[in-house]
Protein backbone atom coordinates (compact mmCIF):
# COMPACT_ATOMS: atom_id res chain seq x y z
CA UNK A 1 0.00 0.00 0.00
CA UNK A 2 1.19 3.53 -0.58
CA UNK A 3 2.31 5.56 2.45
CA UNK A 4 -0.38 7.44 4.41
CA UNK A 5 -1.35 10.91 3.26
CA UNK A 6 0.41 13.72 5.09
CA UNK A 7 -1.15 14.25 8.50
CA UNK A 8 -3.04 10.95 8.47
CA UNK A 9 -2.47 8.30 11.12
CA UNK A 10 -2.61 4.56 10.79
CA UNK A 11 -3.55 1.79 13.10
CA UNK A 12 -2.85 -1.87 12.38
CA UNK A 13 -4.23 -4.96 14.01
CA UNK A 14 -3.32 -8.60 13.39
CA UNK A 15 -6.34 -10.70 12.47
CA UNK A 16 -7.06 -14.40 12.25
CA UNK A 17 -8.11 -15.81 8.90
CA UNK A 18 -10.20 -18.94 9.36
CA UNK A 19 -12.33 -20.68 6.73
CA UNK A 20 -12.10 -17.53 4.61
CA UNK A 21 -13.40 -15.24 7.38
CA UNK A 22 -11.52 -12.38 9.04
CA UNK A 23 -11.70 -12.30 12.86
CA UNK A 24 -10.57 -9.19 14.74
CA UNK A 25 -9.63 -8.94 18.42
CA UNK A 26 -11.87 -6.31 20.04
CA UNK A 27 -12.90 -4.86 23.38
CA UNK A 28 -16.64 -4.26 23.87
CA UNK A 29 -18.09 -1.67 26.22
CA UNK A 30 -16.18 -1.45 29.48
CA UNK A 31 -15.13 -5.12 29.39
CA UNK A 32 -11.38 -5.73 29.61
CA UNK A 33 -11.13 -9.17 28.04
CA UNK A 34 -10.34 -9.48 24.35
CA UNK A 35 -13.24 -10.89 22.33
CA UNK A 36 -13.62 -11.89 18.68
CA UNK A 37 -15.57 -10.01 16.04
CA UNK A 38 -16.06 -11.24 12.50
CA UNK A 39 -15.43 -8.62 9.83
CA UNK A 40 -18.15 -9.11 7.22
CA UNK A 41 -17.38 -6.93 4.21
CA UNK A 42 -20.77 -7.81 2.73
CA UNK A 43 -22.81 -6.70 5.74
CA UNK A 44 -24.57 -3.34 5.68
CA UNK A 45 -25.30 -3.04 9.42
CA UNK A 46 -22.62 -1.49 11.59
CA UNK A 47 -22.63 -4.27 14.14
CA UNK A 48 -24.46 -7.23 15.62
CA UNK A 49 -23.63 -8.77 18.99
CA UNK A 50 -24.17 -12.33 20.02
CA UNK A 51 -27.24 -12.60 22.22
CA UNK A 52 -25.06 -13.88 25.09
CA UNK A 53 -22.77 -10.82 24.85
CA UNK A 54 -25.72 -8.44 24.45
CA UNK A 55 -27.40 -9.80 27.58
CA UNK A 56 -24.16 -9.43 29.58
CA UNK A 57 -23.73 -5.81 28.46
CA UNK A 58 -27.42 -5.00 29.06
CA UNK A 59 -27.34 -6.28 32.65
CA UNK A 60 -25.24 -3.25 33.61
CA UNK A 61 -27.82 -0.81 32.23
CA UNK A 62 -31.23 0.44 33.25
CA UNK A 63 -33.87 -2.22 32.48
CA UNK A 64 -35.83 0.37 30.44
CA UNK A 65 -32.90 0.93 28.06
CA UNK A 66 -33.18 -2.41 26.25
CA UNK A 67 -35.84 -4.89 25.19
CA UNK A 68 -35.68 -8.53 24.14
CA UNK A 69 -38.07 -9.53 21.35
CA UNK A 70 -38.63 -12.15 18.67
CA UNK A 71 -38.23 -10.74 15.17
CA UNK A 72 -39.73 -12.44 12.11
CA UNK A 73 -37.13 -11.04 9.74
CA UNK A 74 -34.46 -12.99 7.94
CA UNK A 75 -31.08 -11.43 8.72
CA UNK A 76 -28.53 -11.90 5.95
CA UNK A 77 -28.42 -13.75 2.66
CA UNK A 78 -27.95 -17.21 4.17
CA UNK A 79 -30.58 -16.90 6.87
CA UNK A 80 -33.70 -18.99 6.82
CA UNK A 81 -37.27 -17.83 7.15
CA UNK A 82 -38.67 -17.78 10.63
CA UNK A 83 -37.82 -15.77 13.70
CA UNK A 84 -34.79 -15.01 15.79
CA UNK A 85 -34.43 -13.66 19.31
CA UNK A 86 -33.02 -10.12 19.46
CA UNK A 87 -32.04 -7.73 22.18
CA UNK A 88 -32.59 -4.13 21.08
CA UNK A 89 -30.54 -1.37 22.71
CA UNK A 90 -31.53 2.25 23.33
CA UNK A 91 -27.85 3.09 23.86
CA UNK A 92 -24.62 2.58 21.95
CA UNK A 93 -21.83 0.09 22.68
CA UNK A 94 -18.16 1.06 22.37
CA UNK A 95 -15.96 -1.17 20.23
CA UNK A 96 -12.17 -0.80 20.39
CA UNK A 97 -9.66 -2.70 18.28
CA UNK A 98 -7.41 -4.66 20.65
CA UNK A 99 -3.90 -4.20 19.31
CA UNK A 100 -0.45 -3.42 20.66
CA UNK A 101 0.56 -0.68 18.21
CA UNK A 102 -0.82 2.32 16.36
CA UNK A 103 -3.37 4.86 17.47
CA UNK A 104 -6.42 3.58 19.34
CA UNK A 105 -9.42 2.91 17.11
CA UNK A 106 -12.64 3.27 19.07
CA UNK A 107 -16.10 3.62 17.63
CA UNK A 108 -19.65 3.49 18.89
CA UNK A 109 -21.84 0.70 17.58
CA UNK A 110 -25.17 2.44 17.14
CA UNK A 111 -27.60 1.10 16.16
CA UNK A 112 -26.68 -2.24 17.64
CA UNK A 113 -28.61 -5.37 18.49
CA UNK A 114 -27.95 -8.75 19.95
CA UNK A 115 -29.13 -11.66 17.82
CA UNK A 116 -29.54 -15.34 18.60
CA UNK A 117 -28.38 -16.22 15.09
CA UNK A 118 -24.86 -15.21 16.14
CA UNK A 119 -24.80 -18.24 18.44
CA UNK A 120 -25.76 -20.39 15.45
CA UNK A 121 -22.84 -18.88 13.52
CA UNK A 122 -20.44 -19.58 16.41
CA UNK A 123 -21.19 -23.30 16.12
CA UNK A 124 -19.09 -23.32 12.95
CA UNK A 125 -16.00 -22.32 14.96
CA UNK A 126 -14.28 -23.57 18.09
CA UNK A 127 -14.63 -20.25 19.91
CA UNK A 128 -17.39 -17.86 20.98
CA UNK A 129 -18.02 -15.13 18.43
CA UNK A 130 -19.03 -11.96 20.29
CA UNK A 131 -19.78 -9.60 17.41
CA UNK A 132 -20.05 -9.10 13.69
CA UNK A 133 -19.01 -5.76 12.18
CA UNK A 134 -19.98 -4.68 8.68
CA UNK A 135 -18.94 -2.17 6.07
CA UNK A 136 -19.69 0.98 8.10
CA UNK A 137 -16.88 -0.16 10.44
CA UNK A 138 -14.37 0.08 7.56
CA UNK A 139 -15.97 3.25 6.19
CA UNK A 140 -14.65 5.23 9.19
CA UNK A 141 -11.19 4.98 7.64
CA UNK A 142 -9.91 6.98 4.68
CA UNK A 143 -8.18 3.86 3.36
CA UNK A 144 -8.23 0.20 4.41
CA UNK A 145 -5.56 -2.36 3.62
CA UNK A 146 -6.22 -6.04 4.24
CA UNK A 147 -2.87 -7.84 4.06
CA UNK A 148 -3.93 -11.47 3.72
CA UNK A 149 -0.43 -13.06 3.61
CA UNK A 150 0.64 -11.33 6.84
CA UNK A 151 -2.89 -11.21 8.32
CA UNK A 152 -2.83 -7.52 9.21
CA UNK A 153 -5.68 -5.03 8.85
CA UNK A 154 -4.47 -1.42 8.52
CA UNK A 155 -6.80 1.56 8.76
CA UNK A 156 -5.64 5.02 7.62
CA UNK A 157 -7.48 7.66 9.58
CA UNK A 158 -7.65 11.36 8.81
CA UNK A 159 -6.05 13.45 11.52
CA UNK A 160 -9.07 14.86 13.31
Amino acid sequence: APPPLEGDMTTSVPFHLFQGYIFLPVLLGDRTRVEWAMLDTGAAPLGILSLITARELARKENVDSYKEVDLPLPLGVGSKNGTFRALLFAFSIDLTLAHPQGIPFLMELDPILGASIMEDLSQDFDFQLSALVGMPFLAHARRVTIDYPHQILTLELANQ
